[in-house]
């Protein structure tokens, strides 16, 4: 059973975005444009496509500069 919730979607993608750009024990921080090429690359299968289209927003406006911009955009 799938549960389609905004708000859960948000909530997973900016979870991703931070678990991808923060170090992490087992390995180092992805790069903010690496993260952004893996949302790309799994829009509308891993990651909520309407979701992913507003954090590209979020990122190519410029204002995507802490994991805060992106909870109050998302959210």
């Amino acid at each position: 059973v799938v549960i389609a919730d905004e708000g859960v979607g948000s909530l997973a993608v900016v979870d991703a975005y931070d678990a991808m750009t923060s170090d992490r024990p087992y390995r180092q921080a992805m790069t903010h444009e690496y993260a952004l090429e893996q949302f790309r690359a799994h829009r509308g299968t891993q990651f909520d496509p309407d979701i992913t289209d507003v954090l590209m927003m979020i990122a190519t406006s410029g204002e995507l500069d802490s994991e805060i911009n992106v909870i109050e955009y998302m959210i």
